[in-house]
């Protein structure tokens, strides 16, 4: 008895699928018309779940990159009466010296970074003259940099303020463009700041993360103690600094130890604060202004789609009257009048769709390898996931749309149905 029930139903099923396969074969441009409504929808809506997914997981690269969630930045206040400007003045203001106070007494900080610029500087390389920003860095800041060629600076080196440059990788290519040379043709040479200082070349990098700073594309590196003795001078008064934290739990409590003493290295005066950096709600913010574009469109796209599929069957029971009046007659019940046409609306669904998830497959990691291009931290992906709520999505549209239609059908008198011409 089970098996004669599930044959049964295999057959209505069957011959529903056949049912709808003829209906868009018989109605080939209505039906074209009304599949590219909902296969623009769900391209629209893969590839913008699968970008999101990608972004989520890019965020929290970046963050943990940059110690974004446990970094701490101390900025500078500035006087806005002349009671501030007189009470400030009693301190020395921000410097690096209060970077190596905090990591001596305040177990908390695990790092902290340094850089310092200074831009407009002139070096003379086989005859030619370049104009680039010259870069002090300590070791906590460089350790972000992927190696091109070469080596990074020693230990020593950053000790004794040696004279050694790396190269950014653009700062190269255009010397190479000039000279056309090798990069390790230029490994070891020296190049001439307009100051008289020589610089060995160690290395050549490339730009971490998508950082736009002119320095990236035009600058020499050099070891901070360098920096300080011969460009820019020593403990020089800071707008930000920068400290990292052993851990992102701990936030609070170091903020609440670093205030104390600054206060009194500051001889009492607070003329700083911390600066709160949300990294992840300001890309959050950039990535919510595209999906709300990208879902507009989504939704007007399966609405139109979903309408025009409702059309489609309506059109198709009011041409199929006396096909449905003669199955009631002959003993079909008004649920698997109902169900036919439910199928049949959910199939056209489905094949806009399954379209609609080719192409999003396709747009989705072609922009993801674009987006890889020019961030180093991204990495392509597709998450499989968003096919299937794509295929759920493009079901739903059809039982929605198709209700009326089918409810059109269920409710047909056969007698009258039999009569009709």
């Amino acid at each position: 008895m089970k098996r004669a029930r599930y044959f049964g139903l295999f057959n209505f099923v069957s011959a529903s699928l056949g049912s709808a396969g003829l209906e868009i074969r018989s109605h080939k441009l209505r039906s074209f018309l009304s599949l590219i409504g909902i296969a623009i929808g769900i391209t629209s809506y893969v590839t913008m779940s699968n970008m999101g997914e990608i972004q989520k997981k890019a965020t929290k690269s970046m963050i943990d990159e940059i110690g974004g969630l446990s970094q701490v930045i101390i900025t500078q206040k500035i006087a806005k009466t002349s009671q501030e400007g007189y009470e400030y003045a009693r301190s020395p203001g921000l410097r690096f010296s209060d970077l190596d106070s905090l990591k001596a007494n305040i177990p908390l900080i695990e790092k902290d970074t340094r850089l310092n610029m200074k831009y407009q500087i002139h070096f003379a390389l086989f005859d030619e003259d370049y104009k680039v920003g010259v870069v002090g860095v300590n070791r906590d800041f460089l350790g972000r940099i992927k190696l091109l060629a070469g080596r990074d600076f020693t230990d020593e080196e950053y000790e004794r303020g040696e004279g050694v440059c790396l190269v950014t990788d653009n700062l190269y290519k255009r010397i190479k463009k000039v000279h056309g040379i090798d990069p390790k043709t230029l490994l070891g040479k020296n190049l001439y700041l307009t100051e008289g200082f020589p610089l060995r070349i160690i290395g050549f990098f490339e730009k971490p993360m998508n950082m736009g700073w002119s320095i990236y594309r035009n600058g020499l590196f050099v070891p901070i103690r360098f920096w300080e003795r011969n460009v820019g001078g020593v403990n020089q008064p800071r707008e930000q600094l920068y400290l990292q934290l052993r851990s992102a739990d701990k936030n609070e409590e170091g903020k609440a130890q670093i205030a104390t003493l600054l206060t009194s290295l500051h001889r009492g005066v607070r003329d700083f604060y911390f600066e709160a950096r949300d990294w992840a709600g300001d890309m959050d913010k950039n990535m919510k202004k595209v999906s709300l574009t990208f879902a507009i469109i989504t939704l007007i796209s399966l609405l139109v789609g979903g309408l025009n599929i409702m059309n489609v069957m309506l059109v198709s029971i009011s041409t199929r009257v006396w096909e449905i009046g003669m199955r009631k007659a002959v003993g079909a019940s008004h649920a698997q009048i109902f169900a036919q046409f439910l199928i049949e609306s959910s199939v056209l669904s489905m094949a806009g769709g399954l379209l609609g998830m080719i192409a999003g497959y396709f747009t989705a990691s072609i922009a993801a390898g674009a987006i890889a291009q020019g961030i180093p931290w991204f990495i392509p992906s597709f998450n499989n996931m968003v096919l299937v709520r794509g295929a759920l999505i493009s079901v739903a549209i059809g039982i929605i749309f198709g209700l009326y239609p089918a409810l059109k059908a269920f409710r047909l008198n056969p007698t009258a149905a039999l009569h009709y011409e």
